[in-house]
């Protein structure tokens, strides 16, 4: 459960710098995210929307830098794991100068050599 639960936290550490435009190295950053998804991975963002793998990743290429004021925290992270999968809870806050977003999401990773891999992920709006 450790796994996943630091897996939400260290996603969205480095999606904030993603956004903000702030890496160090780019493509390190790019593959430090992207490979820690499942090339299943399915998410239904809060507007109801599917987005696919392929779909996540090419729209990650685009999103590099285009929030330089974003701060993003997540609260409230519960879980629970089996042998094989780990489904965790969490809000998440996303403040962009005076826009602030918060959306629920429930994510469920596979746990493989261990690795908490995003497998789903399914956001509601809650502000």
């Amino acid at each position: 459960m450790d796994l996943a639960k630091q897996q939400v936290i260290d996603f969205h550490i480095n999606i904030q710098t993603w956004f903000n435009g702030t890496a160090s190295n780019k493509e390190e950053l790019y593959q430090a995210i992207v490979s820690t998804f499942d090339p299943s991975f399915k998410m239904t963002n809060g507007d109801g929307n599917s987005v696919s793998y392929d779909a996540f990743t090419q729209w990650l290429t685009t999103a590099y830098g285009i929030f330089p004021t974003r701060q993003i925290e997540v609260k409230n992270i519960e879980g629970y794991a089996t042998f094989g999968h780990a489904a965790v809870h969490y809000i998440e806050i996303q403040q962009t100068d005076d826009l602030k977003t918060v959306r629920e999401s429930s994510a469920v990773f596979t746990l493989k050599e261990g690795k908490a891999m995003w497998y789903s992920l399914v956001e509601r709006w809650v502000l």
